[in-house]
């Protein structure tokens, strides 16, 4: 289902130039158009949608902890393309039918998604924060992530915006600090940021920026973490 999903959804990664962010933002509206033209032809039409989404909603900063009661969006491109994703989900809304708009932190999976990338530098003893290291990744498992779209599926108390993410999010210099830990590796010199930056350009954001998304929806209505921590959750990954 992912590689059928991967053929519509243009990936974050690469260059963006100004036809990769057109295309990033265009694949993600078209797609739940799709959707929204399916669902709008059902007799029966779902109990409860859940849209795709992302943290990069807020923005990022160091200081801030963002909840899904924060209404405020970002002003970078990232959170542009949410707030467009959304818009456009909200048609489902109107239809009384629940909405979950599940705004995803990092998945940490063994062998897709962000993390078998995140960890290649600390397995090559070359691992050490990204920059000053203050930037927070908004993390979680990816059973816990798995488990809390079923839980948003099955609660009928849970709708609208759903931060997918652990209760303990990680400064980058204590991510890996940890991860370097859990792998028996040495945690080595930060990265220099200005070279990412221009190594990747816009896309650099992901990695040498970051925010607190804190999941207040998921806690407030009693779903319980199997890896709320970030070094049990490294453990069983590794």
């Amino acid at each position: 289902m992912s590689k059928i999903f991967q053929q519509f959804i243009e990936s974050l990664f690469g260059y963006w130039t100004e036809e990769k962010k057109k295309k990033i933002r265009q694949s993600r509206i078209e797609a739940t158009k799709n959707l929204i033209e399916l669902v709008s032809k059902l007799n029966e039409k779902p109990k409860v949608f859940i849209n795709g989404s992302a943290v990069g909603y807020y923005g990022t900063s160091t200081e801030i902890i963002f909840t899904e009661n924060t209404e405020k969006p970002g002003k970078d491109f990232l959170s542009s393309v949410v707030v467009d994703w959304e818009d456009t989900a909200k048609t489902i809304e109107k239809m009384g039918i629940r909405t979950i708009y599940a705004r995803f932190g990092i998945i940490l999976g063994r062998k897709e998604g962000s993390f078998p990338l995140m960890a290649l530098p600390v397995k090559l003893f070359v691992g050490g924060s990204i920059g000053d290291g203050e930037q927070w990744i908004s993390w979680i498992h990816i059973d816990d992530a798995v488990n809390l779209l079923e839980f948003c599926i099955f609660n009928e108390r849970m709708q609208g915006p759903v931060n997918v993410t652990a209760t303990e999010p990680k400064r980058n210099k204590d991510f890996y600090r940890l991860m370097a830990k859990s792998y028996n590796r040495p945690y080595w010199f930060p990265a220099p940021k200005l070279f990412i930056k221009l190594a990747m350009g816009e896309m650099s954001t992901l990695i040498t920026e970051g925010q607190f998304a804190y999941p207040k929806q998921a806690e407030d209505n009693g779903f319980s973490f199997q890896y709320p921590k970030l070094f049990h959750a490294l453990n069983d990954l590794i």
